[in-house]
């Protein structure tokens, strides 16, 4: 009996620091969010279409590249997120996609300039310094290879990771011309978040290539 409650215990002890572990991952991302609004918040004089323009432009590379971490950590999302890898996935690069469109649509419509869709080959630095136009049209190919992955079979995989270079494209781009990367904060959140991806895919890609133990 005594054996029977100590297993008990341990296991409820267990499941409760899974619990502080996901609150504490749930929170990290909340904050994420939150500290790039309460800075461009605090930037504003009023709230305007450029508001909400910086602040898709943030929350939708947040989302992305959170996207992208889950994608190459398969395994802890269901444990982490007690949901589905693709539904927990699909939130963050649905709704990054969103916001990453909102950004550009809104520039477009504020300096009535449609050709800010179209990428900028005039010199290096304008090429990217205007990369969010690449990395637009590179995560557009990302999520239609997403949409069509039954057709194209296993060349979906190729053409869905595009988003990694299309985020490295869009930090570039962020750190040359945007107004938010001013703020320490923000730079801090974006870059990391950039170098956190790329660290991961690329531990992950040597991971799978080391051989197997015993052979």
């Amino acid at each position: 009996m005594d054996d029977s409650a100590g297993i008990i215990r341990i296991r409820d002890d267990i499941e409760c620091m899974h619990n502080q572990r996901r609150l504490l991952l749930l929170f990290g991302i909340l904050v994420l969010y939150v500290l790039p609004l309460l800075v461009i918040a605090g930037q504003e004089t009023s709230w305007s279409l450029y508001t909400i323009l910086r602040i898709a432009g943030v929350w939708g590379f947040i989302s992305l590249s959170l996207g992208a971490l889950l994608n190459l950590k398969k395994g802890a999302v269901k444990s982490q997120f007690g949901r589905p890898f693709l539904k927990i996935h699909h939130y963050f690069a649905i709704s990054g996609l969103i916001l990453i469109t909102v950004h550009p649509v809104l520039y477009a419509y504020l300096a009535l300039d449609p050709g800010v869709f179209i990428p900028d080959f005039s010199s290096v630095y304008s090429l990217f310094a205007t990369g969010g136009r690449i990395a637009f049209i590179l995560l557009y190919l990302a999520f239609c290879a997403g949409l069509a992955r039954m057709a194209l079979k296993n060349q979906w995989r190729y053409i869905h990771a595009f988003v990694y270079p299309a985020l490295i494209i869009a930090a570039v781009h962020a750190n040359l011309i945007g107004q938010t990367m001013t703020h320490p904060i923000i730079s801090l959140i974006i870059n990391g978040l950039v170098l956190l991806v790329c660290g991961m895919f690329v531990y992950v890609r040597v991971s799978k290539r080391k051989p197997a133990p015993g052979r």
